[in-house]
């Protein structure tokens, strides 16, 4: 006779008489009972096969506004022009000379090119978004 010990966890230990396939059986049982126990008359939900998921609903295509379409041309450059002042304000802040000529003047060329990071990276999520949905538009 096979006999199995199983150490489901929290002090519990079942006794199950059978191989290892008669435990997983026994296990797999007790599972869906814990399950159909443990729900509330109130949390079971009518499965409607008939209705279609939200999947399979067409979508509305995105309206892009003026305002969408300016800032979709014109964000390019606004994002180039970023990119040339943080590279010219990394070239002045790697200039070893720099913070010890004007300490303050360093600081402040710091926090201006956090700002313009900071500014570069709204303005490509900004350009991202736009041409999400100009994808959908078309």
């Amino acid at each position: 006779m096979t006999q199995i010990l199983a150490f489901e966890g929290q002090g519990n230990i079942e006794h199950v008489i059978g191989g290892y396939s008669d435990y997983l059986e026994f296990r797999n049982k007790n599972k869906k009972q814990e399950v159909t126990k443990s729900l509330k008359p109130s949390a079971l939900v009518a499965i409607d096969n008939d209705a279609s998921p939200d999947v399979d609903k067409p979508k509305e295509k995105a309206k892009m506004t003026f305002k969408d379409k300016y800032a979709l041309e014109n964000l390019p450059k606004e994002i180039e022009k970023l990119n040339v002042e943080i590279t010219d304000l990394s070239k002045q802040l790697a200039d070893p000379e720099f913070y010890q000529n004007d300490s303050k003047a360093f600081n402040k060329t710091a926090e201006k090119l956090d700002r313009k990071k900071r500014e570069l990276d709204e303005k490509e999520l900004q350009f991202l978004e736009l041409e999400e949905i100009w994808g959908k538009a078309i």
